[in-house]
C-alpha cells in the first residue's frame, strides 16, 4: 500500500491525476485509511468531480479515528454541491467528533471554519439570522480574515441592517484577504 501512495504521490505531483487516481485506488483497497482517502478526495476535487470527492470523504471519515476534520471538509464539499441539509449534518458530526482529549488541541481556525460553513449553510436555507449568528461567531475567533466580514456584511445588508453592514466592510478592508479559507 506504501508504494502505490508513494507513486500517487509523485504522479499527483506531475501532473497525472489519473495515474494517481488509481495508485490511490489501489492503495486505499490494500490498507484502507483515512490518508489515503483524503488524497484521494483531492484529486477528484481538482478534477471537478464534486461527488466523486464526496464519497472519497464519506470513507475518509469512516476509517479516521478522529474524523472531525474530515467531516468539516466534508461539509464544504456538500456546501459546493449546493446540498447545504447535508453539509449542517457533517458540520454537526464534525462537532461532536472533535477530541476531548486535553493532548489534542483543535486549532481556533476550525471552530472558525466550521462556523462559518454553518453560516453558508444556514444561509442556503434562507435562516438569514441563524446565518448571522454563526458567521459573527467566525469573525470573534479569526477576525483578520476579510472574506468572513464582506459575508457578515452581506447577510446584514440582507436583514436591512445597514449600519452593522458598514462596519462589517470597513473592518473586511482592513483585513487579510485569503482566498484557500476553508
Amino acid at each position: 500500500a506504501y508504494v502505490h501512495f508513494t507513486r500517487a504521490n509523485v504522479l499527483a505531483e506531475a501532473g497525472d491525476l489519473r495515474g494517481a487516481e488509481q495508485q490511490y485506488l489501489i492503495a486505499a483497497e490494500l490498507k484502507p485509511n483515512g490518508g489515503s482517502w483524503t488524497t484521494l478526495a483531492e484529486i477528484y476535487e481538482r478534477q471537478g468531480r464534486l461527488n466523486d470527492a464526496i464519497q472519497a470523504r464519506q470513507h475518509a471519515a469512516e476509517l479516521a479515528d478522529s474524523p472531525y476534520l474530515a467531516l468539516l471538509s466534508l461539509g464544504y464539499d456538500y456546501l459546493d454541491a449546493h446540498r447545504p441539509k447535508d453539509a449542517l449534518n457533517a458540520f454537526d458530526r464534525a462537532l461532536a467528533n472533535v477530541p476531548t482529549q486535553p493532548i489534542v488541541a483543535v486549532d481556533k481556525s476550525f471552530y472558525a471554519n466550521l462556523a462559518h460553513g454553518r453560516a453558508v449553510g444556514w444561509s442556503a436555507l434562507g435562516d438569514v439570522p441563524r446565518a448571522i449568528t454563526f458567521e459573527e461567531e467566525t469573525v470573534r475567533l479569526t477576525p483578520d480574515r476579510s472574506d468572513d466580514w464582506l459575508l457578515l456584511a452581506q447577510l446584514y445588508d440582507s436583514q436591512r441592517r445597514t449600519a452593522d453592514a458598514q462596519k462589517a466592510r470597513e473592518r473586511a478592508a482592513t483585513a487579510v484577504r485569503d482566498p484557500s479559507q476553508h
